[in-house]
């Protein structure tokens, strides 16, 4: 993926699956199997492209970088979190946001991103705020009768976008 195809900080992005990350995660393992994360803010400026120096770190030849490889012409895009599918969704359709370890950066390579910008709808946990004075904290969404708000935090992407991700995965 091009650098001004990286989306920006805060969008749903689908990871090409290269290998699994524990033997749990198999049971969804199907054609087009995909990771999602959460696109972080490499600079302040709301871009995931890591920088250094002011310019975008890029590479001129195979390199490790930060744990991962990296080809020329590549870019290091920086992941707020990662969601893993959890084991009761036969469908492998549910997600729950996993915990790195204390410090750890969480970056993946310009080329293992298939999809960028997709919607993910929040499932549980506590109210989130909303509208334009939400960022101040200002207004919270009210918890809807019979929700816990003690329960984990799922996050579901609509059917579509799963199917358009896993046909992408699949040719890549």
């Amino acid at each position: 993926m091009k650098a001004g195809r990286a989306g920006s900080a805060g969008k749903f992005a689908a990871v090409q699956v290269r290998e699994l990350w524990s033997d749990e995660e198999r049971v969804h393992l199907r054609p087009g199997h995909f990771w999602v994360c959460e696109l972080g803010d490499a600079g302040g400026k709301g871009s995931p492209i890591m920088h250094r120096d002011g310019s975008p770190i890029t590479f001129e030849k195979r390199t490790q970088f930060e744990g991962s490889r990296f080809e020329k012409g590549d870019f290091a895009i920086l992941i707020r979190r990662y969601l893993n599918r959890t084991a009761d969704d036969a469908q492998g359709l549910t997600f729950v946001p996993w915990q790195e370890s204390a410090g750890e950066t969480l970056i993946v390579n310009s080329s293992e991103l298939r999809y960028v910008g997709f919607n993910m709808t929040r499932l549980g946990g506590p109210p989130q705020p909303v509208g334009k004075r939400a960022m101040r904290g200002a207004r919270l969404l009210a918890v809807p009768a019979g929700t816990s708000v003690t329960q984990p935090v799922k996050y579901v992407p609509g059917l579509k976008d799963d199917e358009r991700i896993r046909a992408v995965c699949e040719t890549t």
